[in-house]
């Protein structure tokens, strides 16, 4: 039976899209001189090996090996997580395809956002980059948003973003913020992907998830909401507009340091297009005793993504 065709989409990037700018896992405090702001991650692993164009022949004289059912079990999909369409890995400019009228994922390259705003760790910088990489599977995507200013305080979030059959999904998550004087480091890697925006939303159900810290020091629990779907036209009628609302409390011992935080979110997105136009952000929390507060607004520039620079060959 086919799949329903989704309503027309977008999805979040969520400036992080989904966890919080200063919640969403464990901090560690440390001064910002021993926590660097460059986020690596892990790009070891190669993309799924392809099928090969047929069956192998079998040496001459041998028995073909026997047919083995597998059992039905093998069937059911997978809960909570449906497997992912196979497709080609897009080069860099080129949209990752998605049937039926699902999320699409944007093309590779460098994207930026002009920022407005006011925040507890420093005045925000005027533009805010994001780059979409390709991660180690197929339809998986990296997106590292970089908010820093020129000193390099400020913040910087990274998340894996993968396509399955029923909306985009979230693998991994990592922030590092600094504010000059001290530098938190906040990272999640849950044990599944876990479902940051469907297809197929409906205006007003929410669906929601929640993520433990790697340490397990603290939780993030959260809600996402569809509050009106893309329309025809041109203008704000014409963006499906998602809001995120996520709450992080500690739940560690004392040992861990005591972080509470709630965004709210508001993402606005073409039909059809991952790639957010605009992200409304309010949080409000504490780290330890100090209050963090901040209000931002990003719109999206440069719709068309420019080339990433190549590092260069070292033989």
């Amino acid at each position: 039976m086919a799949r329903p065709r989704s309503s027309q989409a977008a999805l979040l990037v969520t400036l992080a899209v989904l966890l919080v700018t200063g919640c969403g896992g464990q901090p560690t405090v440390t001064p910002a001189g021993s926590a660097g702001l460059e986020v690596p991650y892990d790009d070891s692993a190669a993309p799924g090996a392809k099928p090969s164009a047929g069956p192998s022949a079998a040496p001459s004289g041998a028995s073909p090996p026997p047919v083995i059912p597998l059992p039905s079990s093998t069937f059911a999909p997978p809960k909570p997580v449906k497997p992912g369409k196979g497709g080609s890995t897009p080069k860099p400019g080129v949209p990752v395809p998605v049937a039926d009228g699902g999320l699409v994922l944007p093309a590779l390259g460098d994207y930026s956002y002009a920022m407005t705003g006011t925040s507890s760790l420093g005045k925000p910088p005027a533009v805010m980059k994001l780059q979409v990489a390709k991660a180690g599977g197929e339809e998986e995507q990296i997106w590292t948003l970089d908010a820093r200013r020129d000193d390099g305080s400020g913040i910087i979030e990274e998340l894996t973003l993968v396509r399955r059959d029923d909306g985009v999904y979230l693998s991994a998550y990592r922030l590092d913020a600094s504010t000059g004087i001290a530098a938190v480091v906040l990272e999640f890697a849950p044990p599944a992907p876990v479902l940051l925006e469907p297809d197929a939303a409906k205006v007003g159900q929410p669906w929601s998830f929640d993520l433990e810290s790697t340490d397990g020091c603290s939780t993030a629990h959260t809600e996402g909401t569809l509050v009106s779907e893309a329309k025809p036209g041109s203008g704000s009628a014409s963006l499906r507009h998602v809001r995120f609302t996520q709450n992080l409390k500690t739940i560690g011992p004392p040992t861990c340091p005591a972080v509470t935080a709630k965004r709210v979110q508001d993402t606005y997105h073409g039909a059809g297009v991952a790639l957010p136009t605009r992200i409304d952000s309010d949080l409000n929390g504490t780290l330890g005793a100090v209050p963090v507060k901040a209000n931002t607004q990003a719109t999206l520039t440069s719709p068309t993504p420019k080339a990433m620079a190549r590092k260069p060959d070292t033989d």
